[in-house]
């Protein structure tokens, strides 16, 4: 029984961790990529609403759009878009961190976190603006240049989370109780 309670409890402290990591790392692509919106604005084609709004289509059987502008609209696109936005970052930092685990000869710098984020542009290159109707990398979009900017600094950043979790905030955040019940 107890190795059981033990293997349990490991795997909790794993989910906790690819949670509170993909949550992390994903607010600080939402923060990161405003900023610089902030002080270089971005026209692009991509808005939150579209996100919910695609994923609402989906329970009708709809998965690719011509134009998602024109799609079939729902009051509550952006908290479902919120909520698959997040989601999405917990999973692909679920995958990250498998990998790390599982591979031999995973590298193991923190840099690692960095080109995983460039990795996960792919995502939205060659999945989420097609079926949108956007094309592939966003080009097929009035603005289709910006899109791919855009998702170049919002994915950089979403590495950076990822970088600074593994370097610095994971050791704030992740602390074993049992050793913090044995030093107090």
């Amino acid at each position: 029984m107890e190795e059981m309670t033990m293997k349990t409890e490991k795997s909790g402290l794993k989910i906790r961790e690819i949670v509170f990591m993909g949550v992390f790392s994903t607010l600080v692509m939402d923060i990161g990529e405003e900023a610089v919106k902030a002080l270089y604005p971005i026209k692009e084609s991509m808005k939150p609403q579209y996100l919910g709004r695609w994923i609402l289509n989906m329970s009708d059987g709809v998965f690719i759009h011509d134009n998602i502008q024109t799609a079939t609209q729902f009051s509550f696109e952006i908290p479902v878009a919120i909520s698959v936005h997040y989601f999405t970052g917990i999973f692909l930092v679920g995958i990250f961190l498998w990998l790390r685990n599982n591979i031999k000869n995973f590298p193991s710098s923190m840099v690692m976190g960095l080109v995983y984020g460039w990795l996960t542009i792919l995502v939205p290159w060659l999945i989420m603006f097609p079926a949108l109707g956007f094309g592939f990398f966003g080009l097929g979009a009035h603005n289709g240049i910006n899109n791919i900017i855009a998702s170049i600094i919002a994915h950089s950043f979403y590495g950076l989370g990822m970088t600074l979790w593994l370097g610095w905030v994971r050791r704030f955040i992740m602390k074993d109780k049992r050793a913090n019940a044995a030093t107090t």
